[in-house]
């Protein structure tokens, strides 16, 4: 006999869920934590002027700012991240 498959992260999170009980907004509480985990663990090779703009905007912005560009296609992404309403209200408030 062989060893038992490995259950994938996403199998392992769902029994933990069903297992714990956990409500609606634990879930997500818990999605948002791992994801955030998985964010973190990626090495980051990030162009200085990138990166700086990444800090320039957080610091403006008073929230953790996160871009990742694509300089083989000239796209990416923009990703500002807030805890609440009232914390997106002040981001926002920035730009109006």
């Amino acid at each position: 006999m062989g060893c038992p498959p490995r259950m994938s992260l996403q199998h392992q999170v769902a029994k933990s869920i069903v297992g714990r009980g956990l409500s609606v907004r634990e879930t997500e509480r818990l999605v948002m934590r791992l994801q955030d985990k998985k964010e973190n663990a990626r090495p980051l090779a990030l162009d200085p002027n990138i990166r700086r703009l990444q800090n320039d905007l957080a610091e403006k912005l008073g929230a953790p700012v996160f871009i990742r560009h694509s300089a083989k296609k000239g796209q990416g992404q923009l990703v500002i991240r807030y805890n609440d309403l009232d914390e997106l209200d002040g981001i926002l408030a920035h730009f109006q």
